[in-house]
């Protein structure tokens, strides 16, 4: 279970699309290419977002 996911410059500017927020605590992709997290209701759970 993936409760905290931390990837200095994530090179993709999306998650992939199978990609499953269902028990992640903390996301921090600082550094990142990212300009789309996830489509849907994925933070219900999520409680620290960090991106750059």
């Amino acid at each position: 279970m993936l409760r905290i996911l931390e990837w200095d410059s994530f090179p993709s500017k999306f998650l992939p699309s199978k990609f499953s927020a269902e028990n992640l605590v903390t996301l921090s992709l600082t550094h990142s290419k990212i300009e789309q997290l996830w489509e849907g209701d994925e933070l219900n759970v999520v409680r620290y977002v960090l991106v750059s």
